[in-house]
């Protein structure tokens, strides 16, 4: 039989529960000394400790109380440390840390913890080591095409450890010196009235005292023939994926979709637009059309040309893939020829029957090319020309050009009037003539639509 508690015996248990809580939340509370405290720590106890990229030793100090050991990261194996364990009794310790040399062009770090007693201490370093000591310059190549006309031009230099360099010249007709800092190269030169001209330009860096200057090399030549303007069209990308005629202020079209997707290309400096349709395949929208009037067909029935800068982006797969057309049964395009022309990059006209200008190049994906081609009613020649060489004549093209039979007719660019051969890469310029464009004057387009206006050879 249980006895029930008194009042006073209740009011005695209650008290002691209390003291008991209250004697654990002090235990909680209670804190326990750090065994490691680092000299210069910050208030989460780390240290940062900053190496050269060259063979270095740096001290660390701290107080130790029992053993203590410092853990180096198992993949930082670039990092000794000495002593790396110990015993202490409060006393100040000195270890010292050492890097190998750094091999790479980047910079490394890693973080070294303390283990006491077998607990990891509130006591980190937090290490890091310079990238690789490499001075250089270095330019998109070592010759360049320049237009003809009076300019200034930009050339990317990618500089390592190089803080400032001059440039000199040797010619009187250009003037070469450093941009805005050292990653730019500005030539200035003058309109070219004469002969095809050329001149060297040396970049030296800054002196460093106990370093040798290092040097790049530029060979700069500079065209003496004007690139000429289109006539017929010339169209220019918008932000928003609209699209002008900048030659005739012809209506261009722009069929929106998700396989075209229009972006700033950093190597133009321009919007460009990027079409991913399937290879020479259909699709329904993601292209630019532009009506073919009976002007064009007037300034184009004696002869023209036809120009498109752009980029494929996968392996040719063996279909006619249309960079810039006008075709159904007649026409004209500039495209990738399906495997019976070896996937060549093609200039094609019809004159009651298709005749192909094969270029003998197959795209390399991700690679930009100017390709133009002219036709000539009176010599009857058909050229095509890639980056501004002639690699391709076919002769004894004399008949009428027989035009495409849609009604009414579109020169589509990243595919074909019927939505066919469908385009996948980029497409930078498309442009029409009402004139056969010259060997001197194909290469000077090449020069002008190149980036920024140059064209690297080597």
């Amino acid at each position: 039989m249980k006895t029930a508690k008194s009042p006073l015996q209740k009011v005695l248990l209650a008290v002691t529960v209390l003291f008991a809580l209250l004697a654990c939340q002090e235990k909680e509370i209670t804190t326990v000394p750090a065994k490691i405290v680092l000299d210069n720590a910050d208030g989460f106890g780390a240290v940062a400790v900053k190496f050269s990229n060259k063979v270095e030793t740096q001290s660390i100090s701290f107080t130790a109380d029992g053993d203590w050991r410092i853990h180096v990261p198992s993949d930082a194996t670039w990092i000794t440390v000495s002593p790396s364990s110990g015993h202490g009794n409060g006393e100040k310790v000195t270890a010292q840390i050492t890097v190998q040399a750094n091999p790479v062009e980047k910079k490394r770090g890693a973080t070294l913890s303390f283990i006491s007693d077998g607990l990891e201490q509130k006591a980190l370093v937090m290490l890091e080591q310079e990238q690789l000591y490499i001075r250089k310059m270095q330019l998109p190549g070592s010759k360049v095409l320049i237009g003809q006309a009076a300019s200034t031009y930009t050339v990317k230099v990618t500089s390592v450890f190089v803080d400032s360099f001059t440039a000199s010249s040797t010619a009187s007709w250009l003037t070469a010196k450093m941009g805005a800092n050292s990653g730019e190269l500005k030539l200035t030169v003058t309109a070219n009235n004469g002969a095809l001209r050329s001149c060297d330009i040396v970049l030296t860096s800054a002196p460093i005292p106990g370093e040798e200057s290092i040097k790049a090399h530029l060979k700069v030549t500079q065209f003496n023939v004007a690139a000429p303007k289109p006539d017929i069209l010339d169209i220019d990308f918008k932000s928003d994926g609209s699209a002008i005629d900048v030659a005739a202020g012809r209506t261009v079209t722009y069929y929106p979709g998700d396989e075209c997707v229009v972006s700033l290309n950093k190597t133009w400096n321009t919007y460009v637009p990027s079409f991913s349709h399937s290879m020479g395949g259909a699709y329904t929208a993601g292209c630019y059309k532009v009506e073919e009037d009976a002007e064009m067909i007037s300034l184009m029935e004696d002869g023209y040309s036809m120009e498109a800068v752009f980029m494929l982006s996968e392996e040719p797969n063996g279909k006619e893939i249309k960079a810039f057309s006008c075709t159904r049964s007649g026409g004209t395009a500039l495209m990738v020829g399906n495997s019976s022309h070896n996937n060549n990059l093609t200039f094609i006209i019809n004159n009651g029957g298709w005749k192909f200008c094969d270029s003998g190049i197959v795209p390399v994906p991700g690679t930009y090319y100017h390709v133009l081609g002219t036709w000539d009613k009176a010599s009857g020649d058909l050229i095509c020309y890639i980056d501004g060489e002639k690699k391709a004549v076919v002769t004894g093209i004399t008949g009428a050009f027989k035009r495409a039979t849609m009604t009414p007719n579109y020169f589509t660019i990243g595919g074909n009037q019927a939505n066919d051969g469908g385009w996948r890469g980029d497409v930078v310029e498309a442009c029409l003539y009402s004139t056969v464009i010259s060997a001197d004057e194909a290469y000077a387009r090449a020069i002008e639509t190149g980036p920024n206006h140059m064209l690297f050879t080597e």
